[in-house]
């Protein structure tokens, strides 16, 4: 027997973690790439750039644990739990390591050794957003799975 309010939790989720993939999708397709073809400087560019991450950052660590509650309440399996909680993890870990030395690095960037460690900060940043939209590609295929054909209006 579902609990109280569980049909619209669990439409709540798709629409969360929905919001979540489109962002990130968005962000980096769109907003990134553009903010580098119209800004007058790539300085310009990348403090637009990690205006923005901030804000998907700290959005990502408040859903991703949201998610997980949410995921307890429902009873899901203990991935469907762990998932959302390394992604705020891995939001946390964007927002308060690799940000800051990026922000340190980015004036220094005529220095070869500092472009360097710059480069690899930034691949660092691009794989944990990578691991997000993947993240949150896999937990809308696990809790639309976790919805059964019956109960689930999207297959059905």
């Amino acid at each position: 027997m579902p609990k109280p309010g569980q049909n619209l939790v669990e439409e709540l989720v798709l629409v969360l973690l929905g919001g979540w993939l489109g962002s990130l999708l968005l962000f980096g397709s769109v907003v990134a790439p553009a903010a580098f073809n119209v800004s007058p400087t790539p300085a310009v560019a990348g403090n637009l750039v990690g205006r923005v991450l901030a804000f998907l950052d700290w959005a990502g660590l408040g859903a991703g644990l949201l998610l997980a509650g949410v995921a307890v309440w429902l009873g899901r399996r203990p991935w469907m739990v762990a998932l959302p909680v390394l992604m705020s993890a891995g939001c946390l870990f964007s927002r308060l390591f690799v940000a800051p030395w990026i922000e340190l690095l980015r004036p220094h960037l005529d220095d070869p050794s500092a472009r360097a460690r710059f480069g690899l900060l930034h691949a660092l940043a691009v794989g944990i957003f990578g691991m997000l939209a993947l993240s949150a590609l896999a937990l809308i295929v696990l809790h639309i799975r976790a919805l059964g054909t019956k109960k689930n209006r999207l297959i059905s």
